[in-house]
């Protein structure tokens, strides 16, 4: 009689529309990425909290970051976000190396789901104790979306969004930049 519940149950469970749904697309991009970047390529994670899994499946040579770099990528660090927002500027790493791999001639690969609005931003300030990481994310993500508009001579998507049934936070495109403009 439990066996019986537990099958039935069992059964029921696998067959619900959230579970037959992939939680990430991050593996797979990973995994593709690894064999297509050149060394000297750069990768950008967005938002943040997909560089575990990043970090994970990536095996390829070029270096990567999120927005903000954080110092650890193996497990989910909010507390090294949160340090981060406390910060003046945390993303000018992200972008100093994303004006040397274009100069060079290498690629900038966007992994995520980057804003873009050609709206001039506002200065942001350090945040105190506990804030919300939404505007913050968004706007690191915006300076960069803006700094590559204002400098790249070519864009592209690499890798659409999935067309299969993927948690939407986690459904992730790719973007491959090319070609400095001063």
């Amino acid at each position: 009689m439990i066996q019986a519940a537990l099958t039935i149950s069992t059964t029921f469970l696998f067959e619900l529309p959230a579970v037959k749904c992939r939680q990430t697309n991050v593996d797979l991009i990973a995994a593709q990425l690894s064999s297509e970047l050149a060394p000297n390529d750069y990768v950008i994670v967005h938002p943040f909290f997909c560089g575990v899994t990043f970090n994970r499946y990536y095996k390829g040579a070029a270096p990567w970051t999120t927005l903000p770099p954080l110092d650890d990528y193996t497990l989910q660090r909010y507390d090294l976000f949160q340090a981060k927002m406390q910060t003046k500027d945390p993303i000018a790493p992200v972008i100093d190396r994303i004006t040397s791999t274009l100069q060079s001639g290498n690629r900038v690969w966007l992994v995520g789901t980057i804003p873009f609005t050609e709206q001039p931003l506002p200065e942001i300030r350090p945040a105190p104790n506990n804030q919300v990481d939404g505007p913050y994310s968004f706007y690191w993500g915006v300076q960069v979306t803006q700094f590559l508009s204002a400098h790249s001579q070519r864009s592209a998507v690499a890798i659409a969004p999935s067309t299969n049934c993927v948690n939407p936070p986690e459904s992730l495109p790719v973007f491959v930049v090319a070609g400095w403009k001063p």
